[in-house]
């Protein structure tokens, strides 16, 4: 009964994550659009792309961390396309075992948190640093944002979902922290995928 429990809480928070995201994507597409943007048939056609992993691979219990980091990519790739500022990004991929899986949708959060607290709100040009490892079943990933703070009463349930999820899925095998020092908001995630 406690695991039925857990599953049902699993699904109700996966699709908090999933209109969530669809929702900034389908802003950003609509402003493509207002502008005319030879961006915008592009930018659909990655849209779908985000849509089909959602979908097919997002229900799933694993994916292959090489099918998490081109979803990634392919979410980074979106975003240049719409945004109309420079971004200064890196990221680092270091010792990927292509073969070991993780849960879904869960890095993504992180980057979404970016774009949406600090390189889209930014004023001047805004960065964005990425670095990912995944060895010997333990995963590291750290995200790094250029972050302005904003007056701004609304709170965002991307990071509560992932911090729920997260106690779900992984037990007492991963470790959150964030921070803000220096105009930077900083994320480390650390997984224990045994």
């Amino acid at each position: 009964m406690e695991k039925e429990k857990t599953r049902t809480e699993l699904d109700l928070l996966k699709l908090q994550l999933n209109p969530h995201f669809f929702f900034n994507t389908l802003n950003n597409l609509y402003a493509l659009s207002l502008q005319q943007s030879p961006k915008t048939p592009e930018s659909i056609l990655q849209l779908s792309e985000l849509m089909r992993y959602v979908i097919y691979k997002g229900q799933q219990p694993l994916v292959r961390i090489e099918e998490e980091v081109r979803y990634l990519t392919d979410y980074l790739h979106l975003q240049q396309l719409r945004l109309r500022k420079n971004l200064d990004l890196q990221f680092e991929k270091n010792k990927i075992e292509s073969q070991q899986t993780l849960a879904p949708l869960l890095l993504i959060v992180l980057l979404e948190n970016a774009f949406k607290h600090g390189i889209e709100v930014s004023e001047d040009a805004a960065f964005l640093r990425l670095e990912l490892s995944c060895e010997n079943e333990r995963l590291y990933f750290r995200c790094e944002n250029s972050f302005e703070p904003q007056p701004s009463n609304e709170s965002g349930i991307g990071l509560s979902n992932l911090k729920r999820r997260l106690l779900l899925l992984y037990p007492e095998k991963h470790r959150l922290d964030t921070f803000i020092k220096n105009n930077t908001f900083t994320a480390v995630l650390e997984l224990d995928l045994s």
